[in-house]
């Protein structure tokens, strides 16, 4: 007669995640260094950080070598922001929970980012991966992550089986890793080992994109992009070590009727104005009907 306790616990099974997936929600999702780049940038702002400052240090421009032509140096993307930062729980429960989103699970507001995945454009751009995070209230801690050891993995090497520590940093160590002073909370990526070269070409793309994601409107946050690197186009030199703006309703001002219209802080009044191409035309001020809108601006072009 069967042992019927074996057999019923033969039939109860569970998925098993192997270290593979890390590529599958990475690198297989995030198609592009691009995309990892605004991914990651999605989760500064969604961290409520009024800026996100990227840096490019050291990085070799060539078509071919991802590694850097500098001498004795080490090319690396940093991204820090100015957000909440998070304690150990949160690295632990949240960070490193493959997919988990808290972002899904909050219906109050609306984020930039909701994949779950933005943690792995990290992967994509880079083998190694250095946070430093700090929440108000809690220690400066360090997460590093080495992507190599979760590759070329065997059938039973299940990606939590690959263990990493969170370390306990002082200010000042804290301070001199990252090259900041002051530091009251938010998050810095420090990403080296990088997997492919961001020559000139790239880079203006990159920062087309951002332009494109950085709201005009919405004055709450801002991009910053910084390099050490001298650049021979003069579309990069323009550009480098400032905010990064979006000019599209520039362009749009010459070519357009457009109207701006907004409610003041007081939520009083609405005030109305229409131009074409740039010539006022038009200006109103009206009471404010919707007594729950305040300080809202919205510009309309045609």
């Amino acid at each position: 007669m069967p042992n019927i306790n074996k057999i019923t616990n033969e039939l109860i099974v569970n998925f098993i995640a192997n270290a593979g997936v890390k590529d599958i929600v990475g690198r297989g999702l995030i198609y592009n260094d691009n995309v990892a780049i605004i991914e990651l940038v999605k989760n500064s702002k969604d961290a409520d950080s009024p800026r996100v400052e990227i840096n490019f240090t050291d990085i070799d421009t060539s078509e071919h070598n991802p590694q850097s032509s500098y001498v004795n140096s080490t090319p690396q993307i940093l991204i820090k922001d100015f957000g909440k930062g998070m304690t150990k729980s949160e690295i632990k429960t949240k960070w490193l929970n493959i997919a988990y989103s808290e972002k899904k699970l909050r219906k109050d507001r609306i984020y930039a980012g909701n994949k779950g995945v933005g943690r792995f454009s990290c992967d994509r751009l880079g083998k190694t991966l250095s946070l430093y995070t700090k929440s108000e209230g809690d220690d400066y801690l360090k997460l590093q992550i080495d992507w190599t050891l979760f590759e070329n993995k065997g059938e039973k090497d299940e990606i939590s089986s690959i263990p990493m520590e969170i370390e306990i940093l002082s200010k000042n160590v804290f301070e001199t890793e990252t090259k900041t002073s002051g530091y009251i909370s938010g998050t810095i990526l420090k990403i080296t080992n990088l997997r492919s070269s961001w020559n000139e070409q790239k880079l203006k793309k990159l920062i087309s994109e951002l332009e494109k994601f950085s709201p005009s409107l919405d004055l709450d946050f801002e991009i910053y992009f910084y390099s050490n690197v001298d650049f021979k186009s003069s579309t990069l030199k323009e550009k480098v070590n400032k905010k990064i703006n979006n000019g599209i309703l520039d362009k749009l001002v010459f070519k357009t009727i457009y109207i701006k219209s907004f409610i003041d802080s007081t939520g009083q009044k609405i005030e109305t104005t229409l131009y074409y191409q740039a010539e006022e035309i038009y200006k109103y001020v009206a009471k404010n009907p919707y007594k729950s809108l305040s300080n809202i601006a919205v510009e309309i072009h045609y």
